[in-house]
């Protein structure tokens, strides 16, 4: 499993619609954020083996759960084992924040993104961006970890990562 994570804006989409042009993979997105305990189980369970995830669970609710309203559904640890158990290959989509700050104006609402998440997202884009970079630090402990720039990262770079995931 190949996980795409980054903040809004930061080109998981677009790394995804590379590596599905590039390999047998297709990208899996599993819809907005979960509004229940019992949904981000579900959702785990969800995935299928052997996809491009664009975010997964595991790694977006220890950023975005504790924005907004403030509450993360289920406790980082349960989340911590499940990266050390499966040991994915995280792709980290990272422009840099002020690509992300320029290109803010940008984002817009999409059938699983809402308004009010928007808004959120807006207002507290510089927590998300420092978030992630923490919750990505700390994952490399159990898995690999890779940071990639859309912008700049060529196909046989892309290629060559997820060659290095399938020998381990």
């Amino acid at each position: 499993m190949i996980i795409l994570e980054g903040p809004d804006l930061s080109g998981k989409s677009t790394i995804g619609a590379r590596l599905e042009a590039l390999t047998p993979l297709k990208v899996f997105h599993a819809g907005g954020p979960p509004t229940a305990r019992d949904g981000v189980y579900a959702r785990i369970l969800d995935y299928p083996a052997g996809c491009i995830c664009d975010r997964h669970v595991t790694i977006s609710e220890q950023v975005y759960g504790n924005i907004g309203v403030g509450i993360q559904l289920v406790e980082t640890y349960t989340f911590d084992l499940w990266i050390a158990f499966n040991k994915p290959l995280i792709l980290f989509c990272d422009p840099g924040l002020t690509h992300i700050l320029d290109n803010l104006k940008y984002l817009k609402t999409k059938p699983h993104k809402g308004r009010l998440h928007v808004g959120m997202v807006r207002r507290n884009i510089e927590r998300i961006y420092h978030k992630y970079q923490s919750v990505m630090e700390k994952l490399k402990i159990h898995t690999q970890v890779k940071t990639v720039d859309f912008r700049t990262i060529t196909d046989n770079e892309l290629l060559h990562l997820c060659y290095l995931k399938r020998k381990r």
